[in-house]
């Protein structure tokens, strides 16, 4: 978001994975910008390993910020959705 409003940048991916570990370590070793959580990055940037490319509290005319991301959980069956597993997913919930 620039100013409050959303903006699709273009963007022509050379990497595109699942694995949060993998395109982390592709970022330090230097594979160019990657959207991760943050309990993810903040180790690398704390290090110094990666910058942020955005940051609250940053200084300019213009205020830019990462959009949040979509979660969601997924159940083979829909009978696994049993007590336990609602609840687990009611704790996430709230925990995010």
């Amino acid at each position: 978001m620039v100013n409050g409003q959303p903006v699709n940048a273009k963007l022509n991916p050379s990497f595109i994975s699942d694995n949060i570990d993998i395109i982390a370590k592709i970022a330090v070793n230097g594979g160019s910008i990657a959207r991760l959580a943050s309990f993810v990055a903040q180790p690398l940037i704390g290090s110094g390993q990666l910058r942020p490319l955005y940051w609250s509290g940053h200084s300019s005319e213009s205020s830019v910020e990462s959009l949040p991301m979509n979660i969601y959980a997924c159940v083979t069956e829909r009978s696994a959705l049993n007590s336990k597993v609602r609840a687990f997913i009611e704790f996430l919930e709230d925990a995010i």
